[in-house]
């Protein structure tokens, strides 16, 4: 069974450039995953939300601890915290 992250990104008041940068608690760079231009909207609700599969830039599934996810919409920049549990 394949673990997923649900981000949840918030409001779009415009077209915005989307992207999402994972790093470990230590702030290494652990994957960037670029979403492209998301059109104005809620990104709050199940279907519009942001789903991470829990894997670095090589593939590989991460191990548990904390990790730090940053968004990037426009002018919008927000970092939030998460466990990820095994």
């Amino acid at each position: 069974m394949q673990k997923t992250a649900k981000l949840i990104c918030g409001l779009l008041t415009s077209s915005q450039p989307v992207s999402l940068i994972f790093y470990i608690s230590a702030g290494k760079l652990v994957r960037q995953i670029d979403l492209g231009l998301k059109p104005a909207g809620n990104y709050q609700t199940t279907q519009r939300s942001i789903y991470w599969d829990g894997r670095n830039a090589s593939g590989e599934q991460v191990v548990s601890g904390i990790y730090f996810y940053q968004i990037d919409a426009g002018d919008y920049t927000d970092t939030r915290e998460m466990v990820i549990l095994k």
